[in-house]
């Protein structure tokens, strides 16, 4: 093997390992700013999943049962469905059917809720109580700011 062609095949082996280990990357936001830009947040369980082949990764939808709506109530009254990308890679959010509410944040497509990991998504019994009360007194009072 001539030089050159060795150091193609060292640069270009470099560079699809780069290509290989893409993954979802986001910055944390603060609740209050997740929040505040969000079409929708809603405190949900989740009651089922499918997987439905849209795009090249597909997407997950599961089925919730809507418990109380903080944000969003004029995009959509009422959410039966949470969409996702089914990849985690591509930021796609994995939830447990039947085990725990969840407070989640998304964005509204074509009339269907949209999230992902870099939305707001936290277990309900993992929020903490100031959390808690941000959400029903505190976080709508500041989007304007």
């Amino acid at each position: 093997m001539t030089p050159w062609l060795g150091l193609v095949v060292l640069l270009g082996s470099w560079s699809l390992g780069d290509w290989g280990a893409e993954a979802c990357t986001c910055s944390p936001s603060h609740p209050q700013d997740a929040f505040c830009n969000s079409d929708i947040v809603i405190r949900a369980k989740v009651v089922g999943k499918k997987l439905v082949k849209e795009g090249p990764f597909g997407t997950l939808v599961y089925t919730i049962k809507q418990m109380k709506m903080y944000r969003g109530f004029t995009k959509m009254p009422h959410v039966q469905y949470i969409h996702t990308e089914a990849s985690e890679s591509l930021c796609g959010l994995k939830l447990e059917v039947n085990k725990y509410q969840y407070l989640l944040t998304g964005r509204v497509y074509d009339g269907k809720m949209y999230t992902g990991l870099c939305n707001f998504v936290e277990r309900w019994d993992q929020l903490t109580l100031s959390q808690r009360k941000g959400l029903n007194y505190r976080y709508h009072l500041g989007c304007n700011c």
